[in-house]
């Protein structure tokens, strides 16, 4: 919600004070609610226990193949956020505001009913499959790179619309799943550090996507790069496929690992 309220305000006011006002008012209106979390109460913690290594948990196959899987979809999904509006405004015909507000009532509405949808129907897999919730990840953004397809091609304003919506709702499936695989993967203690190693890698490689994309688009064009990133998205979903061969093969906990999994609740 904060991305989208983000995107639309932005777009508004950018358009009529320029982008540095935009910029300002975002960030000043983002300290309002971050001062609540000094309210937060701290968790009452038991003893302080062994700390898996870094190198432990990158000695898990299932672990690194989503790392490198969960890169190519922050690659392809920040790519897409990036340059979504100046691809509407540059190839589709719409106004910059025009181009902004619908773009961001598309992702709310979409985003939300993804994120609630897909995380019912990854725990649903999850009691029939020990790798329930990945089938649902990756099958979801397989089924969501056709209609960006069809928003990246398309000439009708409508048809882009729609199909950004589509798209947009199923890759959202990703977002509740990822850190409960992650979780399943884990021993308890190691929650933490592993979602850090996994956002850290994620966010540092993916992040270049904009940029990559934008190279890219200088020597043919945008919509191009915008289907260089579907691709990207597509290899990642297939990726996600390849954690699913890796726990079939050593179980959802590896045995590297199994020596941490001593404390109740693991």
């Amino acid at each position: 919600m904060g991305g989208v309220g983000g995107q639309a305000l932005g777009g508004v006011v950018g358009q009529h004070y320029g982008w540095q006002y935009a910029l300002f008012l975002v960030g000043l209106l983002g300290i309002l609610p971050g001062i609540a979390v000094f309210s937060l109460q701290e968790p009452a913690r038991g003893h302080r226990s062994d700390v898996v290594s870094f190198w432990r948990l990158l000695s898990v196959p299932a672990f690194v193949a989503m790392i490198a899987a969960g890169t190519c979809i922050t690659f392809a999904s920040v790519s897409l956020l990036f340059w979504g509006v100046d691809f509407a405004v540059s190839y589709k015909e719409f106004s910059q505001s025009q181009a902004s507000v619908d773009l961001s009532l598309i992702a709310l509405i979409a985003s939300v009913l993804g994120v609630l949808v897909g995380g019912y129907v990854a725990d649903c897999l999850q009691k029939r499959f020990s790798y329930g919730r990945l089938l649902a990840i990756g099958g979801a953004f397989l089924i969501a790179a056709p209609f960006l397809i069809v928003a990246i091609q398309s000439d009708d304003q409508w048809m882009v619309l729609v199909g950004m919506c589509i798209a947009g709702f199923f890759m959202s499936w990703y977002h509740g799943p990822v850190t409960a695989v992650i979780h399943d993967m884990m021993p308890r203690r190691a929650h933490a550090t592993s979602i850090g190693v996994y956002m850290f890698v994620t966010q540092l490689l993916g992040g270049w996507g904009p940029h990559l994309l934008g190279q890219i688009s200088d020597f043919h064009d945008l919509q191009f790069s915008l289907q260089i990133a579907v691709g990207v998205m597509v290899f990642g979903a297939l990726l996600m496929f390849l954690v699913i061969y890796f726990i079939r093969r050593d179980g959802i906990r590896h045995p590297i690992l199994e020596a941490f999994h001593a404390e109740p609740g693991d």
